[in-house]
């Protein structure tokens, strides 16, 4: 079932208590879908998709992101964001139950942008080197989407998020109403603080460009020249948002309350970097001290055993003569197969702990 947002699908009867609009702040995984030259179709998986809604100020914000394994980074993967700002969005179409061959499960719906403005891309402050040729593509396949004025985008909303609440978000972006949301937007609030840059798309140079900050004090729309809007050439360098005309938002009046202050939300995917960040941390910490353990317990026991086999070999020796060295060689060679063992026994469970640890940073990424 197809839902395009707009006045005639609302109706013209009040709206019931489940529809009225609700903020919104979700972050779940989403398949990408796009068009090429020639009617080819791309896909790109494993994505997250961030939905934000803030009723009170009007303000919305929509962003895309995927994990990539880069050379310069300390971890094992870093995440990349494109940004879709509601200024930039020409129409929003919701439809239910789409027909698709992507896995995500019952109550997926199919979220179709149409833009005036390409995404903007954006990295962290390092090289955007990939460790390998499936980062390259995947990186690749991001500055095609960031290239894009029209997409979808599958995914499996919350429960509690009905697909009417998703229906009001998108008619309200394709009339102009929202704002962006100028916590999210600002791009100096991604990686812990550390700020991102804007990556550079046009001819998939991979270079960086320094992005600018939007200022507590000012909105993201302040960043829009609605009267000299740039050319599609420049739009893939551009590291500031370009205007695409003047604003038609409709500003609603709540009788005798104040317009409350914005109150952003920190997005899931935001926390799920820093969880990211702080397991990688002590898995390698672990796994350095579980080999320093392992090195010095190896060594105890080859010394211990050693002495022991000498002082043993030493009396027997004067004793017994050749056949009780026989003896021995055996005992030695018993010895350090029950060495081994217990080795490998400890060796054993410590690598299952590492992988249990490694399994719940897969699962939570």
């Amino acid at each position: 079932m197809s839902s395009t947002a707009s006045t005639s699908d609302l109706g013209n009867k009040p709206l019931a208590p489940q529809d009225t609009p609700r903020d919104i702040n979700m972050s779940k995984s989403a398949v990408a879908q796009w068009q090429k030259l020639g009617d080819q179709i791309s896909v790109l998986d494993n994505l997250r998709l961030g939905l934000y809604r803030n009723i009170q100020s009007e303000k919305a914000f929509f962003r895309i992101s995927a994990q990539v394994a880069l050379k310069a980074s300390t971890h094992r993967h870093s995440r990349i964001y494109l940004f879709v700002p509601p200024e930039h969005i020409k129409s929003l179409t919701l439809e239910d139950n789409p027909e698709t061959q992507h896995k995500l499960g019952s109550g997926t719906v199919c979220l179709r942008f149409s833009l005036s403005t390409p995404p903007t891309l954006f990295g962290p402050k390092l090289a955007l080197t990939p460790k390998n040729k499936a980062a390259g593509d995947r990186l690749d396949a991001l500055r095609a989407l960031a290239s894009q004025l029209s997409f979808s985008v599958y995914t499996n909303p919350s429960t509690k998020l009905l697909p009417r609440q998703l229906l009001l978000l998108c008619e309200a972006a394709s009339q102009h109403q929202l704002r962006s949301i100028t916590a999210l937007a600002d791009p100096a609030n991604l990686y812990d603080g550390e700020g991102g840059q804007a990556v550079e798309v046009e001819g998939l140079a991979g270079e960086l460009a320094e992005a600018a900050p939007i200022s507590d004090g000012e909105d993201a729309s302040s960043h829009y020249d609605a009267s000299s809007p740039p050319s599609d050439s420049k739009l893939a360098l551009s590291p500031q948002y370009s205007g695409s005309g003047p604003s038609r938002k409709r500003r609603r009046v709540a009788s005798g309350n104040p317009r409350a202050l914005e109150t952003p939300e920190i997005p899931r995917d935001l926390i799920e970097d820093i969880c990211a960040r702080v397991c990688d941390s002590r898995l390698a910490d672990l796994k350095r001290d579980m080999t320093q353990q392992l090195e010095g317990l190896g060594r105890r026991v080859i010394d211990h055993t050693e002495k022991r086999l000498g002082k043993l070999r030493k009396d027997v020796m004067l004793k017994t003569g050749v056949i009780i060295d026989q003896e021995i060689e055996g005992l030695k060679s018993e010895l350090q197969d029950s060495i081994r063992h217990e080795v490998g026994q400890v060796d054993e469970k410590c690598w299952e702990r590492v992988s249990r640890l490694e399994q719940q940073l897969e699962n939570n990424s």
